[in-house]
């Protein structure tokens, strides 16, 4: 009889610590989740300020072939100006 209550004891003893570990785990599941929803949330801030960047590229890029044309229209405007007042002539 008294290995039986002994045996009981262990098993409630071990019984104990398996809840012990189960609630170990269950925090470290529960850590995990926390972890994963801010990863997703810091990739999703990520994802975008990506696309923002890319946008402002290409007006970036737009932009400076916008100023490449203008500089292309004002050499022509300076040369057909030259042109016209290489007919005068200064004394």
């Amino acid at each position: 009889m008294e290995e039986g209550v002994t045996f009981a004891g262990q098993a409630g003893s071990s019984i104990a610590d398996i809840r012990h570990s189960a609630d170990r785990v269950a925090d470290a599941v529960a850590d995990i989740s926390a972890a994963l929803e801010e990863q997703t949330s810091a990739s999703a801030d990520i994802a975008t300020n990506v696309e923002k960047i890319a946008t402002m590229a290409d007006e970036n890029h737009r932009m400076a072939q916008d100023s490449a044309d203008y500089a292309e229209n004002l050499k022509l405007l300076a040369d057909g100006l030259k042109q016209k007042v290489s007919h005068f002539r200064t004394h």
